[in-house]
């Protein structure tokens, strides 16, 4: 399993609920491959800012800005033809971002996007491979304890070795 950080989050982040519709949690926190966010936040303006935890080895922190909606595979790896469909089925909507540090996968934070809060001083960050895909995760302070406060899932549209543990 891959690595995961713990840090002290400066932002506050929201409870996350198991309904269909988006919750407050999953239209603040979205997944990264490269400069394209996606997130189950419809319409974030031009210049919203994110924190990143970088998924590298060691993982880092990172900031960027939202720049625009992304309208395809030239500008989102998820929106290539292979993946487009499953991953907007999912309710994602993509942007491209302008980042600190270059990005291969990551996690990122709205950190202007209003949503009920909860105190949360520290949180673990988590990244698996699925047999088509990626799984990220946020856990509690206590990491993998209990549930995941938030999870995205990213189709790559080609197999992939599975290495996320059994939940």
């Amino acid at each position: 399993m891959k690595s995961y950080l713990s840090l002290t989050l400066i932002a506050l982040l929201p409870a996350v609920g198991c309904a269909a519709e988006p919750s407050a949690l999953d239209q603040q926190i979205g997944w990264l491959h490269g400069q394209c966010l996606a997130i189950r936040a419809d319409g974030l303006p031009s210049g919203s800012t994110i924190r990143l935890v970088l998924l590298d080895e060691p993982q880092t922190m990172g900031s960027g800005t939202v720049e625009a909606a992304a309208a395809d595979g030239s500008q989102c790896f998820a929106l290539m033809d292979d993946r487009r469909k499953v991953n907007q089925a999912v309710g994602y909507h993509f942007y491209t971002v302008a980042t600190t540090s270059p990005v291969e996968l990551a996690i990122g934070m709205v950190t202007d996007k209003q949503a009920p809060e909860l105190d949360l001083n520290k949180a673990h960050f988590s990244y698996c491979s699925t047999g088509e895909g990626v799984q990220f995760s946020v856990w509690p302070a206590e990491a993998h304890q209990g549930k995941p406060l938030w999870q995205g899932y990213y189709y790559t549209g080609y197999d992939t070795e599975a290495d996320c543990p059994e939940q």
